[in-house]
């Protein structure tokens, strides 16, 4: 599964045929900020400023959709080990072209610790 920002699902469609995930979750800018805030955040981010291009990902689920359908659910934890990935960090390609970064949990709660 992959969580993405409104803004990267162009990218996302140009290469998740050559991928394995399943499930697509597509989350907005303004989607926790709620009510009226967050949806003056979205028209001005895709409607004014222009920063979320066209994009097609059939059978995606809303970020807000998903929370909504697992409110009613029981927390299951997840069992996870200090060398399980955590997250792929994206640098900025400042000096050539963007690379991933694999993030493990250990590294996460170091900084955090």
């Amino acid at each position: 599964a992959i969580v993405i920002l409104e803004n990267f699902a162009n990218t996302l469609q140009a290469v998740i045929a050559k991928t394995s995930v399943k499930h697509v979750v597509v989350a907005a800018m303004g989607d926790m900020l709620g009510g009226l805030k967050g949806t003056l955040v979205n028209f001005v981010v895709r409607r004014v400023k222009k920063l979320v291009p066209a994009w097609s990902l059939p059978g995606h689920v809303k970020f807000n959709a998903a929370l909504k359908a697992g409110a009613g659910l029981a927390f299951k934890p997840a069992s996870v080990s200090a060398d399980d990935i955590a997250f792929l960090q994206y640098t900025g390609g400042t000096t050539g072209i963007s690379k991933g970064a694999t993030l493990l949990h250990r590294n996460v709660l170091s900084n955090v610790a």
